[in-house]
Parts: structure tokens; sequence; C-alpha cells
């Protein structure tokens, strides 16, 4: 149980925790290291290499890596983990869409940067989370009918006051009206 604590505020030596290496592609991973109450905002010390090898800067999170990446099943585990977090009320744990790095990007600036569009949507400071996890079903629309189904009753309509009209000039139904 010691060692399980220790591998989520172990860090190299350029201050980057498990957590923030495994953003790079490792959804279940993070998970489970999320579902220990891994520091998801543990902001990364200066590295010159880190920033050559990664991209990212100092003080950025793995949520910023993760979007450098375009790594959106990262980025769902991470906004799911501090909604969680939100629905508990577990205010120690800070919003990470509004985590800036050392130059002062959020994780979606750093995501339109690297031309992740759709990792940028995601992570904007103010979409609704609750929107993005919806929990409870809505209900299905309305189907709407093909245009075979409409020709359809169309033809069964005026196929029906034809006969109509036939059966009335010979008075046999009174039921046409």
């Amino acid at each position: 149980m010691a060692a399980e604590g220790l591998l989520l505020v172990a860090a190299d030596h350029a201050g980057a925790v498990v957590l923030f290496w495994l953003a790079a592609g490792h959804a279940d991973v993070v998970r489970l290291l999320c579902n220990r109450d891994a520091d998801i905002n543990c902001p990364m010390r200066p590295s010159r290499s880190l920033q050559v090898l990664l991209g990212a800067h100092a003080g950025a999170t793995p949520l910023h890596l993760a979007a450098d990446q375009g790594n959106v099943s990262v980025v769902l585990v991470i906004l799911k983990y501090f909604l969680e977090q939100q629905m508990l009320s577990n205010t120690s744990v800070a919003d990470p869409r509004s985590v800036r790095d050392s130059t002062g990007m959020r994780p979606h600036q750093v995501a339109f940067l690297t031309h992740n569009f759709r990792t940028a949507m995601l992570l904007r400071p103010g979409y609704p989370l609750t929107w993005l996890f919806r929990t409870t079903r809505v209900a299905p629309a309305p189907a709407i009918p093909s245009l075979a189904a409409l020709a359809a009753r169309a033809l069964r309509a005026k196929v029906c006051s034809q006969v109509c009209t036939v059966l009335q000039s010979f008075s046999v139904s009174s039921e046409c009206a």
C-alpha cells in the first residue's frame, strides 16, 4: 500500500510525476492513478530536456501534455475525475482546465497551438463538464418518416379518396365522408 502512494508522488529529475509521463497516451493507467487520488494538477519543474522531448514547459500539468499530444482519451479521464471530485464536494481540486503553465498557457490553448482542435474544444474552461459526461438518458427523438413512407401515405390517401368518389356515385356506401 505504501508503494502505491510512493508511485503517485514519485518524480524524476525534471519533476515530472508518473501521471505526467502517462498522460502522453495511457488512459487506462491514468484512470487507475486518478482512482488512487493522484494530483492531476501537479506542475512540472523547469527542465530543458523535457521541453525539447515533449514540448512541455515548466508548470505544465498532465492535462497540458495530453492536450499537446491531442490525446482525447486521457483528457476525458482527467476531466471526468475532476467532475467526480466536484460532485463529492472536494473543493481542494482545482479545475485542471484553468491551470496555466510557465508561459501562461492553459491546456485548451496548448491544444489549439498544436492543431488538436477536438481536444481544444473539450478543454474550453467555460464548457460545463456535466454536458460532456451526461449520466441521464435522453429520450430519443421521434423518427422522421422517410420520403418513401410519405409518398406511400399520399398515394394511399389519393386512392382512398378516388375509391370513395366511385362508391358514392353508385350510392353503395356512405362511410367515405
